[in-house]
């Protein structure tokens, strides 16, 4: 992980309850792949925020620390988003 990216964990556990972040590890592949089966990109950590507020802090930090960020919301779609390689 990258300092950056540390940096940003640290201020998102500030925001968040921890049950909101989750490795990769803990999330498990299903991140990293579409309903179409192609493997993409493994996430450095998962967030799951629970209220309207989380969402605009966890998009307001990572707009701070210029660090992209792929939304799955229901994980229905076909878009492809969790290919996209960093």
């Amino acid at each position: 992980m990258s300092q950056k990216v540390a940096e940003l964990l640290l201020r998102l556990e500030k925001r968040l309850d921890r049950s909101a972040i989750v490795s990769a590890d803990e999330a498990g592949p299903r991140y990293r792949e579409d309903p179409d089966g192609k493997t993409g990109a493994l996430p450095e950590f998962v967030l799951r925020p629970r209220t309207a507020g989380e969402v605009s802090d966890i998009l307001r930090l990572c707009n701070e620390a210029r660090q992209r960020l792929v939304v799955q919301g229901g994980r229905t779609g076909l878009a492809g988003a969790a290919r996209i390689q960093p």
